[in-house]
């Protein structure tokens, strides 16, 4: 395991917990904000999850052959990875919906497309599934089945098709060929070039190439704050930066930072801290909950109708740290136990949990 790589998840995970909660402010509470806009740039947790993803298919195949058993046992890893706890907590959502169909999706008509939302399957554009949250896991899948196509060839030829992939996403945007299909339009996504972005660094983590970590990551930071800044005033303080912004805006940074993070600890000159390991051990559990688990607090807090601005602080670190540790129960309680039960089902013996 890269501990950096696992302490950047804890940092993406608190990140977008942190974005959420301007928005849980927004909806539930009275008074006067404490949380500053600026905040949703913890959206950009996501894109470093992105990236993240990348780095670590390359890392968890280093020893992989070339062929379908290595292929289909990567795809199995993935899927118990993924799939367990993400049903786990469709399911709960599935239950509110079934009783109050008003609570989930609101934004779409609370209209929901349950074999897609359970099977990760690609959406039309503006469509959400059932976990809101599901929608990067959209994406994760789509990377996954991807990837594994590319470990049936000589992983000589990697590096190749990781830059020949890259440009085949940027051509079909360059060119602005636009399709109605759903699966085209998440093909060709710009996210998916984050996911490539990791790749390429996992390649060049492991063939010990790489320089000037610290000068990547220094500038990743303020590339980051710098291009939100600018994106908001022309924008606005959204939740969401779409499209090629988005790669720019976040991506970029995201790529520079977790390539910096990397190298450094390769190169034995930085580890990050052990709490952010720990919570990044448990940041798939808080991604999927938080959200529930927040939006669960701020009804009950909207009932209180506070207007005190300190105790409205007080409410929201509550809730920031209530996700945190319901997501530390989750994962041990929940996602560990749910995927080494999947593991020792689909997998032909008994195998330690890859991260």
């Amino acid at each position: 395991m890269v501990k950096n790589i696992q302490a950047l998840r804890g940092v993406a995970v608190m990140l977008v917990l942190i974005a959420h909660l301007t928005k849980i402010e927004e909806k539930y509470f009275s008074g006067e904000p404490v949380l500053p806009a600026f905040l949703s740039i913890g959206i950009s947790g996501v894109d470093i999850f992105f990236v993240i993803s990348g780095f670590v298919m390359v890392h968890v195949t280093r020893n992989s052959g070339a062929g379908l058993p290595d292929a289909m046992e990567f795809f199995a890893h993935r899927v118990t990875r993924i799939y367990p706890l993400y049903w786990f907590y469709s399911l709960m959502v599935l239950v509110v919906f079934l009783i109050r169909p008003s609570w989930v999706n609101n934004a779409q008509g609370n209209q929901v497309d349950l074999l897609a939302s359970f099977m990760l399957l690609p959406l039309p554009q503006g469509q959400m599934p059932l976990l809101a949250v599901g929608w990067s896991l959209i994406h994760e899948m789509y990377f996954y089945v991807a990837f594994g196509l590319l470990l049936l060839v000589p992983r000589r030829f990697l590096g190749h098709m990781l830059v020949a992939w890259f440009g085949a996403v940027c051509a079909w945007r360059a060119f602005d060929v636009t399709s109605e299909s759903a699966t085209i339009q998440l093909v060709f996504h710009p996210l998916t070039l984050e996911f490539i972005a990791g790749a390429l660094i996992g390649r060049a983590y492991l063939s010990q190439q790489g320089r000037f970590p610290k000068t990547a990551i220094v500038v990743g930071l303020a590339f980051w704050c710098l291009a939100y800044g600018v994106f908001s005033q022309t924008v606005g303080y959204g939740m969401e930066a779409v499209e090629w912004r988005r790669v720019v805006v976040f991506g970029i940074p995201a790529s520079l930072i977790v390539y910096g993070a990397v190298i450094l600890e390769r190169d034995g000159r930085h580890v990050l801290p052990k709490w952010m390991m720990r919570i990044g051990d448990w940041s798939y559990s808080i991604y999927l909950s938080h959200l529930l688990a927040i939006s669960a607090l701020g009804r009950l807090w909207a009932g209180l109708h506070g207007e005190v601005v300190w105790l409205n602080g007080a409410a929201i670190i509550a809730f920031f740290s209530a996700a945190i540790l319901y997501g530390q129960v989750s994962y041990l309680w929940i996602e560990r136990p749910l995927q080494m039960m999947t593991r020792l089902r689909l997998l032909p013996s008994p195998s330690k949990p890859r991260h």
